[in-house]
């Protein structure tokens, strides 16, 4: 199915935002149905790339961005339409004017007990299991596009290769650090 007819959600928590940065902005230069940003922050002194976000949020009016924090500043109040929340991202957030779990993708990256709570609230609501990524700490997620040449990802994939190869001799002492 093409790029152009699939709606993109990324979700994240706390740190979590980190590798959905780069995802967000690779989106936002493509066509998609739609894009959402949904992250939960514990308050604004937990939240990290905050400046960046906001930036992007301004100059990019036809992508969905929402921001959660479980502790408001005191005095200050969000609204159902502010893009900054008091309280608590949940699936019902996430699942909220899509039009079909079959038409979108789901990623996510946050604490494990929040990426569990999070993903059986999508399943409840009819999302299938294959359409969310989950990187887990300490891995590398490689999605190649469509258009990429399988030529080409062979050739990535002998350069990881030879890469796990010469971690591996360093690791084994056949190699200084220095010298790989």
């Amino acid at each position: 199915q093409s790029c152009t007819n699939r709606h993109v959600v990324l979700l994240s928590a706390g740190i979590g935002i980190t590798p959905m940065l780069p995802m967000l902005k690779e989106s936002l230069n493509r066509p998609c149905a739609s894009l959402r940003l949904l992250a939960q922050f514990r308050d604004v002194d937990h939240m990290p790339f905050a400046d960046g976000l906001l930036r992007l949020a301004n100059r990019n009016r036809h992508a969905h961005f929402r921001l959660w924090l479980s502790r408001f500043p005191r005095g200050v109040k969000g609204s159902d339409t502010s893009m900054i929340q008091e309280g608590k991202l949940t699936a019902y957030d996430v699942c909220h004017d899509l039009p079909s779990p079959e038409s979108t993708d789901v990623y996510m990256c946050g604490p494990e007990g929040w990426q569990n709570e999070i993903k059986a609230g999508l399943i409840d609501y009819g999302f299938p299991a294959p359409t969310m990524s989950v990187p887990v700490a300490g891995t590398l997620m490689i999605e190649p596009t469509e258009s990429e040449a399988k030529a080409e990802i062979d050739r990535f994939c002998e350069a990881m290769l030879a890469i796990r190869r010469e971690l591996a001799a360093v690791a084994a002492g056949r190699y200084a650090i220095e010298q790989s």
